[in-house]
């Protein structure tokens, strides 16, 4: 199986064991816009650890804004808005995104190219991506 492949099967697994929210029909918004930004975070330096995901504290997730979100949304050709604030998070956040870096850690994305490894990561937040879905 190929990288992307093995990739693609863990993220999907992480995602279909998301929480879903009766009024959002899948899981929090907060929690996507969350992964969204560690993916893109994971392009720069893939470093799988939590803490450097997360703010002091441990709570907030870095680089995570409705600016943020909206600037990965429209490379992938959506200008609709997501988020109307971002920066704040739940409790769960933290364990979501573990969860997220787990997933890839399983993927052996770390014996991949950067290059190959950043067209992995931008896949996953591809409109054809559960996270878009």
């Amino acid at each position: 199986m190929t990288g992307e492949r093995v990739a693609r099967e863990a993220f999907e697994q992480w995602f279909a064991g998301l929480p879903t929210f009766r009024h959002t029909d899948g899981p929090a918004r907060g929690q996507v816009a969350a992964a969204l930004v560690v993916l893109d975070r994971l392009k720069e330096d893939y470093d799988l650890s939590i803490d450097s995901h997360t703010a002091k504290g441990g709570a907030q997730v870095r680089g995570l804004s409705a600016a943020s979100v909206h600037k990965i949304l429209r490379q992938h050709g959506e200008n609709r808005e997501y988020l109307k604030e971002g920066g704040r998070t739940n409790r769960s956040t933290r364990g979501v995104v573990s969860g997220l870096l787990d997933s890839l850690g399983q993927a052996r994305l770390d014996l991949l190219s950067a290059d190959a490894r950043a067209r992995i990561l931008h896949g996953l937040q591809e409109p054809s991506s559960p996270l878009e879905g």
